[in-house]
C-alpha cells in the first residue's frame, strides 16, 4: 500500500513539474489537459524509475568527474525522451529544455521535501535496504542453554585450560 502512494506521490509531483515549466519557459509546452498532464507525469516516473538507473550507471564516470553536474544531463535526456515519446509535450530547442530540467528538479526537490515531512519516502526502488542485525554480538550473550542441574560435558577441560567449552 505504501509504494502504490509513494508512486502516486511521484506521478502527481512530476505532474506538477511539467505544468508549471509549461507555465514559466517559453519554448516548453503541453497540450491537452489535466488527464494528459497526469499520463505525462506516469511515463516521465516510469522513465525515471527504470532508464535513468541505467543511463546513470554507464554514464556514472562522467558523473564522478564532473561532481554531479552531470545529473542535469541525465535528467535532460529523460525530458527529451519524454518529448520523443509523446506528441503532447513540445519542446522547441536546448535552452528551454536545460531551464524545463532544472525547474522539474527544484520542483521534485520541492516534493519531495513535502513528502518527507508527511511521510512519503523517496523512490521505492532506489530506497536503502534496513539496517541488518549484528550476529557476532548476540551469540556471545546467549544464555546458557543448560540448566544447573545438568551435568556439562567437557567440564574438566575447562577447568584445567581456562577455556569454556
Amino acid at each position: 500500500m505504501r509504494f502504490l502512494i509513494r508512486l502516486v506521490f511521484h506521478v502527481l509531483g512530476n505532474a506538477v513539474a511539467l505544468y508549471v515549466a509549461a507555465a514559466l519557459i517559453e519554448g516548453f509546452s503541453v497540450s491537452g489537459d489535466l488527464m494528459t498532464l497526469a499520463v505525462l507525469g506516469a511515463i516521465l516516473t516510469a522513465l525515471n524509475m527504470v532508464i535513468r538507473p541505467i543511463v546513470k550507471f554507464f554514464l556514472g564516470p562522467f558523473i564522478v568527474l564532473t561532481f554531479g553536474l552531470f545529473i542535469i544531463v541525465v535528467n535532460a535526456l529523460m525530458l527529451w525522451l519524454l518529448d520523443f515519446m509523446s506528441a503532447n509535450l513540445t519542446i522547441q530547442g536546448y535552452l528551454p529544455l536545460l531551464l524545463a530540467t532544472l525547474l522539474v528538479g527544484l520542483v521534485n526537490i520541492a516534493f519531495a521535501l513535502v513528502g518527507k515531512a508527511v511521510g512519503v519516502r523517496r523512490c521505492p526502488i532506489h530506497e536503502p535496504a534496513p539496517p541488518r542485525a549484528n550476529h557476532r554480538f548476540r551469540a556471545a550473550r546467549r544464555p546458557d542453554p543448560h540448566p544447573r542441574t545438568l551435568i556439562r560435558p567437557f567440564r574438566h577441560l575447562r577447568r584445567r585450560c581456562g577455556r569454556r567449552f
